[in-house]
């Protein structure tokens, strides 16, 4: 990936492409963060704002037709939040080829999704988490339609049926003790299930709704609620409860309770859909594993470069495993077997009422 500059004319190049294609006049780009594209906020001098994505083509052009098929799918079957929204160009295409220097890129813009990360907004309350779990059901099922039409993918780095070896491939870059220990003992837990995975039942999951790609606003009194989501890169056919498990995971990095935050999302997750016994066996390891990988990945990309972009991608994911970790995953089988129960319950008496 190129050092955008404007120096080097790559910029310019860029927000002439946006007008020639697209009709927007830009009055400013702003380089936003990214693990593997570059990625731009485009805004006109009215204020408008359009997010701009350029991926490498040497990434092959099957993946980048896969997250447009999936954005276009929510646009048939759209979320209670807001998604991003493929722009056409000018002559009803999607993408278009830019060349930077020597390496070409598929350039893709998108709406702006309006709100702040998770991140961004800091402790969460019960209603937030619980609407982000209802959230991760109502995801699986607009994205259902395409459990047909999917691509054939290589398991990637980030997918929670791969957490195991995703952990230990970066767990020697943490040198504290303690932490080691948490890594280990999350890739055990993961162990101990990895052989009943494939048994899960199985559909195309956004697989990625942690605290930079959940936004969220506050109301006037102060109280906050999921605006929209964004960067579905990762979305794949997999393990439905990935959904469940990344989203339950993430939620509770920046709380002071990380389990009841966990199982405020597991809550929201069961009003609006069912877990099998398995999903409700294995939710737990799944769900540590994969933010074990978050701290394991980003401790070796800092240790490689960038300390300060990789720090701030896992400095709250620690205090979270920590906790975590701490909470025996029979504990929290059967505590998630419980809210299975009193939401089906609710469920039942919903159901009545409006009959």
């Amino acid at each position: 990936m190129p050092d955008v500059d404007v120096s080097r004319n790559y910029v310019q190049h860029i927000i002439g492409t946006l007008k020639a294609c697209y009709g927007i006049d830009v009055a400013e780009l702003s380089r936003l963060g990214g693990e593997l594209d570059c990625n731009f906020r485009a805004m006109n001098a009215r204020g408008d704002r359009w997010f701009v994505r350029l991926t490498p083509i040497s990434f092959g052009m099957a993946p980048i037709e896969w997250q447009n098929a999936v954005l276009r799918q929510l646009e048939e079957r759209p979320l209670s939040v807001e998604t991003p929204v493929l722009l056409p160009q000018r002559d009803g295409g999607s993408m278009s080829v830019v060349a930077l220097g020597e390496d070409q890129y598929v350039l893709r813009v998108t709406t702006w999704v309006p709100g702040r990360s998770v991140a961004e907004l800091g402790v969460t309350d019960t209603a937030f988490r619980r609407q982000l779990g209802r959230l991760a059901a109502e995801m699986i099922e607009s994205l259902r339609p395409l459990n047909g039409a999917h691509i054939e993918q290589n398991e990637h780095h980030w997918m929670v049926v791969r957490s195991g070896y995703s952990i230990r491939s970066g767990s020697h870059a943490v040198e504290d003790a303690a932490r080691r220990s948490l890594l280990d003992t999350a890739a055990a837990w993961f162990d101990q299930v990895e052989a009943r995975i494939p048994a899960l039942p199985q559909t195309v999951v956004h697989q990625d709704l942690h605290d930079f790609n959940v936004l969220g606003l506050r109301d006037e009194d102060g109280s906050a609620r999921v605006s929209g989501v964004v960067d579905f890169n990762d979305a794949v056919f997999t393990a439905a409860v990935a959904e469940l498990a990344v989203a339950a995971a993430y939620a509770g990095l920046r709380q002071p309770d990380a389990f009841s935050a966990f199982c405020d999302v597991v809550t929201g997750f069961c009003s609006r859909a069912e877990l099998t016994d398995l999903e409700v066996d294995l939710l737990y390891p799944l769900a540590v594993a994969r933010l074990a990988v978050n701290a394991s990945t980003w401790s070796a990309r800092g240790q490689a470069g960038n300390r300060e972009y990789a720090a701030s991608r896992s400095a709250a994911t620690w205090p979270a495993l920590e906790q975590l970790i701490a909470v025996d995953p029979e504990h929290a089988r059967e505590r998630f077997a419980d809210i299975r129960l009193e939401t089906a319950a609710s469920r039942i008496v919903r159901a009545g009422r409006t009959a």
